[in-house]
């Protein structure tokens, strides 16, 4: 058989593995988690560490003491757990789960490029940005990282920023400081405001502030340092048409920084082809082609599972009113 992933394999003679979801609840078969270890074969903890030994070992309520590896797996019929990467290394992008070691593989592709860690740092509003930093002994072009690595990875997994650094630092135990490597280098991309001139650029910003939800963007800034995805690319080229100016949204990947793409904007005005109805075949989208190659029964019909978790819980009862004024 051809694995995908690293296998945990079975358990020995009095151990025991298990996947747990954010409840420390047994998950089903073939639902992710983490994965945690018991049975007599447990250490006690770790020497002389005890702040790290009430993180990683506990006392769970019906499976006795379980040490929490901070991998992340999931349990397959077989009896055998599939190593899935570590959690700490996983971050949700635009509701995608993104693996930064992988990443990290297709960066380290790139001539000159001699070490690299990728992290993630939130922005406002409460969004993920992913963030490169590189140890190389040349100066490469952001445009080539995002051209390399648009032919690997799919748009949301591709850094927003790409930031030269003269080594990794690493903690006590000779680990990547990933915290650390964000705090030192958290002011590297800071430039000088500039504020746009031409009337084009004046709607250019005001749409870049509407959609990016910023204040102050001046001509220097990069869309994708503003925390800029293709989501927000699309919503920006829907609202330049509103103001009859067409941009092809692979400028905007191409030259992000503001008065770079601005000269690939266009003025347009309707004719009365334009206002005509337009007649015939269209391609199927990557969504489409997965779901009619499924080759459901009921073809009609189509149920998309999501679960929804809030610290504050629910209220039940509004809950339930606003669920019967959906039927």
């Amino acid at each position: 058989m051809d694995w995908t992933s690293i296998l945990y394999g079975y358990s020995l003679a009095n151990q025991y593995c298990y996947v747990l979801n954010y409840k420390q609840e047994i998950c089903p078969i073939n639902v992710e988690g983490e994965i945690y270890i018991g049975g007599k074969g447990l250490a006690l903890g770790y020497w002389n560490k005890p702040t790290l030994t009430d993180q990683s070992f506990f006392e769970h309520s019906q499976l006795g003491r379980i040490y929490k590896t901070g991998d992340w797996g999931v349990m397959r019929k077989e009896g055998y757990i599939e190593f899935l990467g570590r959690r700490d290394q996983q971050v949700k992008i635009n509701g995608y789960r993104v693996e930064l070691t992988e990443i990290e593989k297709y960066i380290l592709e790139i001539n000159g490029i001699s070490n690299v860690v990728v992290a993630v740092t939130k922005k406002p509003p409460n969004k993920n940005v992913l963030y490169a930093y590189y140890v190389s002994n040349r100066k490469i072009p952001v445009n080539v990282f995002r051209f390399y690595l648009s032919m690997k990875l799919p748009a949301y997994m591709i850094p927003t920023h790409f930031i030269p650094v003269d080594e990794i630092p690493l903690n006590v135990n000779g680990k990547v400081d990933r915290d650390l490597l964000v705090q030192i280098y958290s002011d590297a991309e800071t430039k000088e405001y500039v504020a746009p001139e031409s009337e084009k650029e004046k709607i250019l910003v005001q749409v870049w502030e509407e959609v990016l939800n910023l204040d102050r963007i001046g001509v220097h800034d990069n869309f994708f340092d503003l925390a800029g995805d293709s989501i927000s690319a699309l919503l920006i080229i829907a609202k330049l048409q509103t103001h009859h100016m067409k941009l092809d949204p692979k400028f905007l990947y191409m030259y992000p920084t503001f008065r770079e793409v601005s000269n690939f904007i266009e003025n347009y005005h309707l004719t009365e082809e334009d206002k005509e109805t337009v007649v015939g075949e269209i391609r199927l989208t990557p969504s489409q082609c997965w779901f009619f190659g499924k080759q459901f029964i009921e073809m009609n019909k189509f149920n998309h599972i999501i679960l929804l978790l809030s610290k504050e819980g629910f209220n039940r009862e509004q809950l339930n009113i606003q669920w019967n004024n959906l039927s």
